[in-house]
């Protein structure tokens, strides 16, 4: 038979102790858990490392309290030494201490290895108290952590609402700096307009090709057809008709007809207030001016808001006409997608991108590094066909005044001034792009047209 040791004997004797309790150490627990929950709920704000704190003291000081009465109930027995006391140096304060510093790195920790002590030393209808009161504890210990989680967001959330009043501090511009940003957006759609009217797409070698094709009097046989042979099928009829009889002849027949009459037969218009637009333009001019177009009203809009009636700060860039005039720069990166490519699936492709693009921009959370890399991306994917064409001297220009354009509205190297600069780089763009639409084969068919029809209108 193993002999009893003293650890047991104390053990044993703490046990008789605590059932013998007319108020159970367990519900003394319990009590102070319940309280100190209804505190916190109380008190939103509470220190919680406080409140465990100040549970793991009071638990101490009561089982301390327990034992002291112990001893004086049993002071027949041999005297030793005090244990248990919170910082207390006795043998079995000592062991109990020791090895739950040893076992825990934490307070909470510790509290509940306390349970567990005393758990040990109780009745079976106390344990269960103990373990409610465990439980409680669990709950608060969790309710920390969700405190924790919650502040650190908030921290995360207020630095991400200062990065963006950062950024906009950074940037903003006087009254004056802002009424010539609204004005510097008109001269590019005032150039594809020109541009368009005026028939600068129309160049003169293709009309003197247009010369030797019809020829003079006779039927056109035997002149150089081969640059008309690539027409499509929509102006194949057009070319016909105007390749079957003498120009002459045409001229004098369309000189009878209505504006309607002279399109339907041979895809003309004669307009005496546009007298250089002899034809329609190619869509893919049509494509590139209507971007310009499109986004400079919304442009106009927000830098004169930001002029006179917006603050500084982030109402501008949160104001819904700032949303609307990064929009409508990847509407215009839609409609060069096309004049770029005269493809309609890759027009498909990049108005996808695009509008997904255009969602982002209206999200509550506005953030502006990645709506600068979206729309960097999308002005580039918009350019890329002129490089699968094989024009990489275009591109390059092209892509060297996008690179222009990013760094100044990036690192801002001019102030206020900046965005003055960029918006005169973005004047660089629209000749390249009306280059780049022009060189497209499915511009020529209609390029064609419209030099044929200066030659009919030459002979009216």
């Amino acid at each position: 038979m193993i002999p009893a040791t003293k650890a047991d004997g104390i053990l044993l004797t703490e046990t008789s102790f605590a059932v013998a309790q007319p108020i159970t150490a367990a519900q003394k627990m319990r009590s102070l858990q319940h309280k100190a929950i209804l505190d916190e709920e109380k008190e939103p704000d509470i220190d919680t490392d406080k409140v465990t704190d100040k549970i793991h003291s009071q638990i101490c000081t009561l089982y301390s309290s327990s034992v002291e009465n112990r001893d004086e109930q049993n002071d027949t027995e041999q005297k030793r030494p005090p244990y248990h006391r919170c910082g207390s140096s006795g043998d079995a304060s000592d062991i109990l201490l020791s090895e739950t510093s040893s076992s825990f790195d934490s307070d909470d920790e510790i509290s509940l290895h306390t349970f567990e002590s005393l758990k040990r030393e109780m009745s079976l209808d106390e344990v269960d108290a103990l373990e409610s009161s465990k439980q409680e504890m669990e709950m608060l210990l969790n309710r920390k952590e969700e405190w924790a989680l919650e502040i650190t967001k908030e921290e995360k959330d207020s630095k991400k609402e200062f990065d963006v009043s950062a950024y906009m501090s950074w940037r903003e511009m006087t009254p004056l700096q802002e009424r010539i940003n609204a004005i510097t957006v008109i001269p590019n759609s005032c150039y594809c307009l020109y541009f368009l009217l005026a028939g600068k797409w129309l160049g003169t070698e293709v009309i003197e090709r247009a010369r030797e094709a019809m020829g003079v009097g006779d039927s056109c046989a035997g002149t150089d057809t081969s640059f008309f042979a690539s027409s499509d099928e929509a102006s194949f009829s057009w070319t016909q008709n105007m390749m079957e009889y003498d120009p002459v002849t045409i001229a004098q027949e369309m000189s009878s007809m209505s504006f309607y009459e002279s399109y339907e037969k041979f895809g003309c218009i004669r307009s005496t207030m546009f007298p250089s637009l002899h034809a329609l333009p190619p869509l893919p001019v049509l494509a590139a001016t209507a971007g310009f177009i499109l986004h400079t009203p919304f442009s106009f809009m927000y830098h004169w808001m930001c002029a006179h009636h917006l603050p500084p700060g982030v109402a501008r860039i949160e104001h819904w006409s700032g949303r609307l005039d990064k929009s409508f720069i990847h509407v215009m990166s839609t409609c060069m997608s096309y004049a770029t490519s005269g493809s309609w699936k890759y027009f498909l492709v990049c108005a996808i991108l695009n509008a997904d693009c255009i969602y982002r921009q209206f999200l509550p959370e506005v953030r502006p590094r990645r709506n600068l890399i979206r729309i960097a991306v999308t002005l580039t994917a918009s350019i890329m066909p002129i490089l699968w064409q094989g024009n990489a001297l275009l591109f390059g220009k092209i892509y060297a005044v996008l690179t222009l354009m990013t760094w100044l509205f990036a690192k801002y190297p001019f102030g206020g001034w900046s965005h003055t600069a960029f918006h005169f780089a973005i004047m660089l763009l629209p000749p390249l792009l009306m280059t780049a639409a022009c060189n497209l084969s499915s511009s020529r068919a209609q390029i064609q047209i419209a030099a044929m029809c200066v030659v009919l209108q030459e002979k009216m």
